[in-house]
């Protein structure tokens, strides 16, 4: 969801993922960990605390269909082609932390909010829907700030609203010899791994199937979604764009119905990424307004290109 979510949970881009920090951070001399820690499973109201680090140990929705048991990863990809047939919508709160790289003095930022996503395809079967990210906590050298930063992708629009400046950007996603699928694994800044075709992945990437507790740190083996979920490696193969953002991508997925939970990346310079849904919920009514890619009236506006 993407992961959601600029790489793979698709290839992220520092400005699309927030991956800069408003102003220069020091490093912090004990950062905490980027793993999720022990914290409530019911989210916070809105308020200047960050919201709890730990998903939710179950999500609501029917189980995956079961054709067979997954043993490889190509097992698991091509379950996920279907996994969304029953899913309409899905709605969560959202947690990015970023380490940036060596090079970059290693600085850590983490950014909390809420995602919404509403499933569609074309008629090709190509990914379809639109989702919105709305960060409302900053957090820097353990400090939280309040910010209103939203990226919507909606009907092949998107834009980034900061709601503080009233500004609104719109990017270019498609022009001489591109055509960008913000929803396709590799392309947009929250990877959505639903409806993604095996044969297109395998293409671009040699994929792994491994214990959902690899590389989570050992006081959380415990939890039912890395006891009993799935994880999925994917490295880019070495003509894809893809490689010059991220060595690797890891992708956790529940086994109860294969949604997704959280994301990582490990960047080129040594940095990495991480996504993590928190009380996802399965096809709950969005508000068609969390989608307005429209400016509003006394807002000032620009354009980029994407990445």
């Amino acid at each position: 969801m993407w992961w959601v979510l600029v790489c793979v949970f698709g290839g992220v881009t520092a400005e699309l993922a927030g991956g800069q920090p408003s102003q220069p951070v020091a490093p912090s001399p004990t950062p905490a960990p980027t793993t999720p820690a022990q914290d409530p499973k019911t989210p916070p109201a809105p308020a200047k605390q960050p919201v709890p680090d730990k998903p939710a140990d179950a999500v609501k929705g029917p189980k995956a269909p079961e054709p067979g048991e997954i043993k490889t990863a190509e097992d698991l990809l091509a379950r996920l082609e279907t996994a969304d047939k029953d899913l309409r919508t899905l709605s969560a709160v959202i947690k990015y932390d970023l380490v940036a790289g060596a090079i970059e003095g290693g600085y850590r930022t983490s950014r909390r909010g809420t995602l919404d996503f509403t499933n569609r395809r074309t008629e090709g079967g190509e990914p379809n829907g639109s989702f919105a990210v709305r960060f409302t906590q900053l957090i820097t050298d353990r400090k939280v700030r309040e910010e209103d930063q939203t990226f919507i992708y909606h009907d092949g629009v998107a834009v980034e609203r900061l709601g503080k400046d009233k500004q609104i950007t719109r990017f270019k996603l498609s022009g001489k010899d591109r055509k960008v699928n913000l929803l396709k694994i590799g392309e947009g800044p929250f990877p959505i791994p639903f409806g993604q075709k095996s044969a297109d992945i395998l293409a671009r990437f040699d994929v792994q199937l491994l214990p959902a507790t690899d590389g989570i740190p050992a006081e959380r083996h415990g939890d039912v979604l890395y006891e009993d979920g799935y994880q999925l490696r994917l490295v880019p193969k070495a003509n894809v764009k893809a490689a010059k953002e991220f060595t690797e991508a890891r992708m956790w997925f529940t086994r109860e119905n294969l949604t997704p939970f959280m994301a990582r990346t490990t960047k080129q310079d040594g940095g990495s990424e991480e996504l993590m849904l928190i009380n996802i919920r399965r096809n709950e009514p969005i508000e068609d307004k969390v989608f307005d890619t429209t400016t509003p009236s006394g807002w000032s506006e620009e354009e980029k290109e994407l990445g």
